[in-house]
């Protein structure tokens, strides 16, 4: 949190996961190097993640490598690999020049308990829910619940109890962003 750099571009976001560049002095902060927090294969923030810079990703040596889609070359660096929100926060919190991604409401959650990681400006758009609800912030996805056919029964009064207040609360409780 005490970075000075508070706004990065989506070009920018990629050169450090891709290792073009690898010390906060060349975003305009102090001179110490970019530690990198990736999250693990099969999570799907990773997914959006690599999605939003145009990446790929690969495993070695317990290591996470990202390039650029298409490209034959791999960051030089590899990034640390986390599993769960709580683990990349604690690191990213514990770690000096550490970056690394979550989900907002589990970044929120993480600064109000913690106070000691700060939520970087992506394009100058504040990482917020509000944002995420007007859909200017870039890093979004739905959450869906799916059935077999129209629902009936006992998965109609789910989906029913899921959309009213009482389960929208439980959605935000849950660090998700409610749709009401």
């Amino acid at each position: 949190a005490k970075n000075p750099v508070s706004n990065i571009t989506k070009k920018q976001l990629q050169d450090i996961y891709t290792g073009k560049i690898r010390n906060w002095k060349q975003l305009g902060g102090p001179d110490m190097p970019i530690h990198l927090i990736s999250k693990e294969e099969g999570r799907s923030t990773l997914d959006l993640f690599i999605k939003y810079i145009d990446a790929e990703v690969e495993e070695r040596q317990g290591k996470m490598f990202y390039r650029i889609k298409g490209s034959k070359n791999w960051s030089p660096v590899g990034a640390e690999i986390i599993g769960p929100n709580s683990m990349a926060i604690v690191r990213v919190s514990e770690e000096v020049g550490a970056i690394g991604y979550v989900s907002i409401g589990a970044a929120e959650r993480a600064e109000r308990k913690l106070g000691k990681i700060k939520r970087l400006k992506l394009n100058g758009v504040e990482a917020s829910r509000e944002n995420v609800r007007n859909k200017t912030y870039p890093i979004i996805r739905p959450l869906n619940v799916i059935t077999n056919g129209k629902p009936q029964g006992i998965i109609k009064e789910f989906i029913d109890y899921l959309m009213s207040r009482p389960g929208q609360n439980i959605v935000k409780n849950l660090d998700y962003i409610p749709l009401r």
